[in-house]
């Protein structure tokens, strides 16, 4: 399991303005709104231009868009051209931040695209950069440095370093207890990782992991609550508790459809997918029109439509089009597409509702040009 590093934290100040609603909107789920009110920002002061692009930066990496993100950081790295950040006894202006961050985001494409070894130099970098200065910026650059740590904890553990992982871990037990609350869960997270991977302890892994649920809970920030059950549901996973793993994935799912959390939900799909209850076999009762899947039957009796559906589309092998599924299940209507191709979708779009874990990313309904098919499970 790759876990997830903010990408946002300090793409910008936290003494600027609408630091704190933008941080929020962004851990809640709210990334086009993020991205509107940085582009209303940009306009009436445009001093911020740099660090509002590294804000849209981080919302597209974590929407799972890299590549838009990387031609931003690249634009942004171009205005910067010929800067570096200052020696350690130099003061800190905008310029040093925004370069501070561009290197974090890169860091942080780097780790999520597992080049974990590339991201930790890039990680060191950060914290060789900033560490010895965390006095003099402990409110704008000290978040950066300490998650620069985490970032090197976490690529050390999964490069299976094991002098590294101990160095880096040696440094977070350190850390003052008054830390900013992200920050905290972050570092709750890193804990549990390491508690699972190296102490092999399931129950201190989850310890650590519901510290930093419950206090992600008590913000509201979804982006942290997902993180921490993705952890909880690994340790689930890895100890063999079935039933505990599945609550754990039900109560994710619809977080995760709320949200624009594109690379959380790629993440659950990569390493759960054989562990999603909706993903088992569908078993059909005629009879009684009724479907078995996720360990229940799901009568369907008043939704006969749906399981006809369903029942067509198990029949055949290959995809049905929407011409014959419109004569299988309006036999008295002449097709005509206009009329009954927006019936099927609707029709689609229900039948996704009950038996997908991730609605907009379906793998057991498939559709297409040719119509839809029911996937070989």
């Amino acid at each position: 399991m790759i876990l997830p590093l903010t990408p946002l934290t300090l793409g910008l100040a936290p003494n600027h303005a609408p630091w704190r609603e933008i941080r929020d909107l962004f851990y809640r789920g709210s990334l086009s709104k993020v991205i509107e009110m940085v582009e209303v920002e940009i306009k009436q002061s445009p001093d911020f231009a740099l660090h509002g692009k590294l804000v849209q930066a981080a919302c597209h990496i974590e929407r799972g868009n890299i590549d838009l993100a990387t031609k931003i950081i690249l634009e942004v790295k171009g205005e910067l051209e010929g800067f570096s950040l200052p020696s350690p006894d130099a003061l800190v202006g905008d310029v040093s931040f925004v370069i501070a961050g561009l290197q974090y985001l890169q860091a942080v494409i780097l780790f999520r695209e597992g080049h974990f070894d590339q991201a930790m130099e890039s990680f060191m970098e950060i914290h060789s950069s900033l560490g010895p200065r965390e006095g003099a910026i402990r409110t704008e650059l000290q978040p950066l440095a300490i998650l620069a740590r985490i970032g090197c904890l976490l690529g050390a553990l999964d490069l299976a370093q094991e002098d590294s992982i101990q160095f880096w871990y040696e440094e977070l037990s350190n850390l003052e207890i008054n830390l900013y609350t992200d920050l905290r869960i972050h570092l709750h997270m890193a804990l549990a990782r390491h508690a699972l991977l190296i102490k092999k302890d399931a129950k201190l892994s989850q310890m650590f992991a519901k510290k930093a649920f419950s206090e992600a809970m008590s913000q509201s920030w979804s982006y942290f609550a997902v993180s921490a059950l993705l952890l909880v549901a690994t340790v689930h996973q890895i100890q063999k508790e079935y039933k505990e793993l599945h609550w754990t994935l039900e109560f994710l799912k619809p977080t995760l459809e709320s949200s624009e959390y594109g690379y959380l939900s790629n993440l659950v799909d990569l390493q759960f997918k054989g562990d999603l209850a909706l993903n088992a076999p569908i078993e059909f009762d005629a009879q009684n029109k009724r479907v078995f899947m996720g360990g229940d039957w799901l009568a369907l009796h008043e939704r006969p439509i749906l399981f006809d559906f369903l029942m067509l589309l198990r029949k055949n092998v290959d995809f049905v089009d929407k011409k014959s599924i419109a004569e299988a299940l309006w036999p008295t209507e002449p097709y005509k597409s206009r009329v009954h191709d927006p019936r099927i979708f609707d029709i689609a779009k229900r039948t996704r509702n009950m038996i997908e874990a991730h609605h907009q990313r379906p793998s057991n309904l498939l559709s297409g040009r040719l119509g839809y098919k029911l996937a070989d499970l």
